[in-house]
């Protein structure tokens, strides 16, 4: 594991982020400027979470659980076809997205408590997010929100390898810095500012994690873990 950077462009005035959540829903906000028009499947079906919604609506039944489903757009085209719980820890996603049932929920907390069972749950994405710690309580409460023999759908799309750390460390910090030459022409109040996304493992290291968890692998796919309880 290793943690992982992003260089972005900011005002000079503008603080840092206070944690890797605030970053993550702050890039998410810039990529899409409209967020609603997510809500159009034609739109959304260009948009990186389109191979994700083709494999899960080829495997989910019964109830299914999202952990970690940020504005909750992939859950509400999958709720049109699934019975689809949406869930995550920032309060701002259920206010906006009131289209789906939708949770509130700290799925890294020691404390954490569900009421319900789940035949499927997955996570779109989320586990860079999380340091080694953090990552053992996740799997250990995800099992709490299955049913026996429940299936948990983790999509891996921070995946480490040589090219990746070259990419994240030296070529994309050093296109941001050509960015801020030609900017600074024009605005001299720009700052290149670093800032922690979350972290990177390889798919080695992923697996042994679950391993320790009990949990059984039962396929694997190009970014896709599919283990059972």
């Amino acid at each position: 594991m290793r943690n992982w950077y992003k260089y972005t462009l900011e005002d000079s005035n503008n603080k840092k982020f206070s944690s890797v959540l605030e970053f993550t829903s702050y890039q998410i906000k810039e990529d899409f400027s409209d967020l609603d028009k997510l809500f159009e499947f034609d739109f959304f079906y260009k948009d990186f979470s389109k191979c994700i919604y083709s494999y899960l609506s080829k495997i989910l039944y019964g109830k299914n659980l999202s952990i970690g489903s940020g504005w909750g757009h992939l859950e509400y085209h999958l709720s049109k076809q699934f019975d689809i719980t949406a869930s995550d820890i920032n309060n701002e996603y259920i206010k906006y997205n009131k289209k789906i049932e939708y949770l509130i929920t700290d799925v890294i907390s020691e404390k954490f408590i569900i009421d319900n069972k789940y035949d499927n749950v997955f996570a779109p994405g989320i586990i860079y997010l999380f340091n080694e710690k953090e990552l053992d309580i996740f799997f250990e409460n995800i099992k709490k929100t299955l049913n026996d023999k429940g299936n948990f759908y983790l999509f891996f799309r921070s995946n480490d390898s040589f090219f990746i750390n070259l990419l994240d460390n030296y070529l994309l910090p050093f296109e941001n810095f050509l960015k801020y030459l030609f900017k600074n022409i024009k605005n001299k109040n720009l700052k290149i500012q670093r800032n922690h996304h979350g972290f990177r493992r390889n798919s080695l290291e992923l697996e042994k994690v679950i391993d320790k968890s009990k949990f059984k692998i039962i396929s694997k796919k190009k970014d896709i873990l599919a283990v059972q309880k």
